[in-house]
């Protein structure tokens, strides 16, 4: 019987502890995005492409991201054969330790002439998100590829 109880209170123990462990790890910012990007023809010209975005993001981590900035950062490529944009710098705010969602769209027009659809296929990926934070006092990045 005795045996059996310090069996049982070594198990609970290593129970305990792995909870703990757990729980340390999860204090952190930890982002969620959910980026979804669509390229097609603007208009009815073949001649420019249009790429549009939305952009979701939630904090899923054990800390609150303060004061938080999202934007779209677009190929090289794109930004050079430019046409029209719409791009968005979104101040987010504080965004708490659960699932909130922030979301934004944009878009982008650029001269397509002389492309194929696998020249624009290679500069995967087209667009990334770009979020800065501040988390215990110090300013945080991080760059998410779309795709």
């Amino acid at each position: 019987m005795r045996r059996i109880i310090l069996i049982a209170a070594i198990v609970l123990s290593m129970l305990l502890a792995g909870c703990i462990a757990e729980e340390k790890k999860q204090q952190e910012v930890k982002f969620f995005t959910d980026i979804t990007a669509t390229l097609g023809a603007s208009g009815n010209s073949t001649q420019f492409q249009e790429l549009n975005w939305r952009v979701n993001i939630s904090n899923i981590g054990g800390k609150t991201a303060e004061n938080t900035t999202a934007w779209i950062i677009l190929h090289p490529e794109i930004v050079s054969r430019l046409n029209g944009s719409e791009i968005n710098k979104v101040y987010i705010g504080n965004m708490p330790p659960s699932i909130v969602v922030m979301g934004f769209n944009g878009s982008a027009t650029f001269n397509s002439t002389g492309l194929s659809k696998q020249d624009i296929a290679a500069w995967e990926p087209l667009l990334k998100v770009k979020i800065i934070w501040n988390e215990d006092g110090s300013e945080r990045e991080q760059i998410i590829n779309a795709g």
